[in-house]
């Protein structure tokens, strides 16, 4: 706006400093300058890509761009036409996966643009979680004819109050939930932040062969180096609660003081519109309320957000904790065992006979709290804890978690190929090794980190977002600009911030065989070589 108004270079200069290093925010700009902000018909990917919102360079990274590079001078440097012409080149680089970036979402965008036709409010530039806290606002609207408003923040403590359905047969159960649930008060920070009890943070619940921990986001059992493999004569599956929190707002009939009942007026359509356009095969329309549906939970916790409501967040995931506790407490009562638990789900184990046993206490508990649940059978199952494992179903689908995904746009790639070769060996049992020396994509056998204030590698500047290989050409590891210290897991490492046309025939192959040894180490599959204890030789006088 300021250079269409005719200010110079210099000018456009001084402004962008403002803008970038004093953080000069866009409404106090168009005042500062005396310029009135025009419309433009702009969409703000950087909000729309999933998950946490990284620079640029980081998405070029997760998404294989050919080149990653920094700004390849100081930004205030004054550039000759020879280096003008360089900084040329990295803008156009920018360009290039600003709109690869573009095409990945492109589904997600549509999504949005759709949506904002459908509520009358431009979602294009949002996040699912705004989109969830624009769309309740724009419903709430529709039905009462007033606005929403943000609620006061200020710091409180308060008690959960269990729903009537919660409750338990065992002694030790009992006394659990009235000492150490009912009794501990939470309380919420003005920053948004919401702490619980040390006792409650601390009580470990043992039920059958397992241990299961409080958390504010969800129930965790806490299991290390597990492998649960089915060898036929007992059945391993995982049931998951379907829209596990939005049922438990709608059934517990739970809203945010601010909101009053209309909340659930309007969340309620939102819910039984999804239903239906899922049952109707309408999938653009289910995948977009299902956004909206999902995302206002995690504006509960925001104190930036119109549905700020901590009472409400921690009603809805310690009632999921309870409910989850219940039913595990229900089916090893039966003698099934439950071998792990993840915020709304848990993995079984139980002999062949017990099926229909397991089918009646899941029927049962679902008309009990009025929640359906889903359930997946696997033939095996590998967890180095809750959340990193390897699932493997009885009909070959894999699922996976934390250190054993792949990169992906919300998490740097990191030698996938050592994944891959991981699964296809507790799969199908091929060696590991030959999947790795088989693989000819160079975008498998890359690792990306974040370097601050920039790597150096063999006295070259990378920048502040580093890619390698592992290479028997290696020439060192790369270290810190600032500080000089090595970037961890950079020994034997070969920059490839531009990736080669042709495989590289310099791979250490050898370096990725060892790395899925520590991976299978990790889930228990290998066993860890024995630590041998060194001792000081007694000094003879």
């Amino acid at each position: 706006t300021y250079a269409l108004s005719g200010a110079t270079n210099e000018d456009l200069k001084t402004a962008s400093d403002a803008i970038i290093v004093s953080n000069l925010k866009p409404w106090a700009f168009y005042r500062s300058y005396k310029l009135t902000q025009p419309k433009f018909n702009h969409i703000d990917i950087n909000e729309v890509t999933p998950g946490v919102m990284v620079s640029l360079k980081l998405y070029g990274s997760r998404i294989h761009m050919p080149k990653l590079q920094d700004l390849p001078y100081d930004p205030d440097e004054i550039l000759d036409v020879k280096q003008q012409a360089e900084v040329a080149k990295y803008c156009a680089n920018d360009l290039a996966t600003t709109q690869k970036l573009f095409d990945m979402i492109r589904e997600r965008v549509e999504l949005r643009r759709s949506m904002s036709y459908q509520y009358s409010v431009d979602l294009r530039s949002k996040s699912d979680a705004q989109v969830a806290e624009a769309v309740i606002a724009a419903e709430y609207f529709r039905l009462t004819n007033r606005k929403l408003a943000k609620p006061s923040v200020k710091e409180k403590s308060f008690f959960y109050k269990k729903p009537d359905y919660i409750s338990f047969k065992t002694p030790y159960l009992q006394e659990v939930l009235v000492d150490k649930v009912l009794n501990s008060p939470f309380t919420a920070k003005t920053n948004g932040q919401i702490e619980m009890t040390k006792e409650l943070a601390d009580t470990l619940v043992n039920i059958g062969n397992s241990t299961y921990k409080f958390g504010i986001g969800g129930l965790h059992s806490q299991e290390s180096e597990q492998t649960v493999k089915s060898d036929g004569t007992f059945r391993i599956s995982d049931i998951d609660f379907t829209s596990y929190y939005p049922y438990i707002i709608l059934v517990n009939e739970l809203y945010p003081e601010n909101i009053g009942r209309a909340f659930l007026d309007v969340y309620r359509e939102l819910v039984e519109k999804r239903i239906e356009a899922k049952r109707s095969g309408d999938k653009a329309v289910a995948e977009s309320l299902k956004i909206t549906i999902n995302g206002t939970f995690g504006k509960l916790g925001s104190v930036y957000s119109i549905l700020y409501a901590p009472e409400l967040m921690i009603q809805v995931t310690v009632t999921g904790q309870l409910t989850l506790l219940m039913l595990i407490e229900r089916l090893e009562l039966a003698g099934i065992n439950v071998v792990s638990a993840n915020t709304d789900g848990i993995v079984t184990k139980y002999d062949n006979d017990k099926r229909d046993l397991l089918r009646d206490i899941i029927t049962g508990f679902e008309a009990l709290t009025n929640y359906q649940t889903e359930e997946t059978e696997y033939s095996a199952i590998y967890s180095r804890d809750v959340n990193n494992y390897v699932a493997i179903g009885t009909n070959g689908k894999v699922k996976t978690k934390g250190t054993f995904s792949p990169g992906s746009m919300t998490k740097n790639p990191e030698n996938d190929i050592c994944k891959d070769a991981v699964i296809e060996y507790l799969k199908s049992g091929k060696p590991y090794e030959q999947t790795i020396r088989e693989c000819k994509d160079i975008t498998k056998f890359i690792s990306v980190r974040t370097v601050k204030g920039g790597g150096i590698y063999d006295g070259y500047y990378l920048g502040k977002v580093v890619r390698w290989i592992y290479s028997n050409k290696s020439r060192g590891t790369i270290n810190y600009r600032i500080s000089g210290n090595k970037v961890p897991r950079t020994d034997g490492c070969y920059p490839v911030m531009d990736l080669p046309d042709v495989f590289p025939d310099h791979i250490n192959y050898d370096w990725y065989i060892n790395e899925c040894n520590e991976l299978l180490m990790d889930l228990g599959v290998v066993k860890r070589p024995p630590v041998v204890k060194r001792t000081r030789a007694k000094k003879v006088s």
